[in-house]
């Protein structure tokens, strides 16, 4: 029994599995990484803008328990929603000037300063509150108002309304 040799071809071998990636390789990596960077700042974009609508819902609130807050001050003759527009009773009108709209104060800035360093979306426009006061159903001797407050924000309209009740 003979062995015969065979010719040594590890070095060819080992050359062409080292060879590197084909372009079509390369071209399919380059498509994977780029969907995946394309999700995840949807999903940051995304995420931000849910918690800028939450922003601007929690600022809802605190206007209209503002409004709440001065509609307890005033006296029961003048709870109308009227009233409680046009009625100062510290007599000073620092204190309170009814306006329809108001513009949003939530800073969005990432600094701490006043610059904004983070908005989204882009418009040259900020949110603006549109207040509305009006007369709800009345239980037994009781009066009472609804507090309106609504905006638009990221092409959706959002609203809150919040009833307020004074007896005698």
């Amino acid at each position: 029994m003979q062995l015969q040799a065979k010719p040594n071809r590890t070095l060819r071998d080992s050359y062409r599995k080292n060879r590197g990636m084909t372009l079509v390789e390369v071209m399919i990596a380059m498509i994977i990484i780029t969907g995946g960077a394309m999700s995840a700042f949807m999903i940051a974009r995304q995420n931000l803008r849910q918690a800028l609508g939450t922003l601007y819902r929690a600022e809802a609130y605190r206007i209209a328990q503002r409004i709440s807050e001065h509609a307890m001050t005033v006296p029961l003759s003048v709870f109308t929603p009227a009233g409680v527009g046009s009625s100062d009773p510290t007599g000073t009108p620092a204190q309170w000037i009814w306006s329809p709209t108001e513009a949003s104060q939530t800073s969005l800035s990432l600094r701490g300063d006043s610059t904004d360093a983070l908005i989204y979306p882009t418009t040259t426009t900020s949110v603006v509150f549109v207040k509305t006061l009006s007369s709800g159903p009345s239980p037994g001797r009781a009066t009472a108002l609804n507090i309106t407050i609504s905006w638009t924000y990221a092409g959706r309209n959002n609203s809150i309304t919040i009833p307020l009740v004074r007896g005698i």
